[in-house]
C-alpha cells in the first residue's frame, strides 16, 4: 500500500493481512485483493467475510477527495433504493451527465 490516499478512493490490498476487530477482539484474515474503501477514520473493507471492518490509517496521509468514486457510489445506492436507473431512462438523461451534476454539487460542498 501507498502512503498517500484520497477521501473515497477504493484500493484494493496487496497483501494478506491479520486484523484484529475493535469490539471483539476476533483476529481476521484481510485476503490479498480485498476491496477498500478511503474514509477519514480508516480503509472500510468492502468485501469479503472482513466486509465493514475499519483498517486503522496507520500513518497513512488522506490528501484530496475522489469526487467522482463518490459520485458514483451516491448513485449505486440511490439507484438500489428508488431504482433511479429506470428513471433516468425515461427522461433521456444520460447517465455520464448525471454523474458530472452529483460531482459538481460535492466539489462545490467538499
Amino acid at each position: 500500500m501507498k502512503d498517500t490516499y484520497r477521501l473515497g478512493q477504493i484500493i484494493k490490498t496487496d497483501t494478506e493481512q491479520k486484523m484484529k476487530r475493535m469490539v471483539s477482539g476476533d483476529i481476521e484474515i484481510l485476503p490479498k485483493g480485498s476491496k477498500l474503501l478511503v474514509t477519514r477514520t480508516g480503509f472500510k473493507v468492502l468485501n469479503g467475510e472482513c466486509k465493514d471492518l475499519i483498517v486503522p490509517l496507520n500513518g497513512k496521509t488522506i490528501k484530496g477527495t475522489d469526487y467522482t468514486n463518490i459520485a458514483r457510489m451516491i448513485y449505486s445506492r440511490l439507484n438500489s433504493v428508488y431504482g433511479l436507473e429506470m428513471y433516468l431512462d425515461d427522461e433521456e438523461i444520460e447517465m455520464d451527465r448525471f454523474l458530472e451534476e452529483i460531482e459538481d454539487v460535492l466539489m462545490d460542498i467538499l
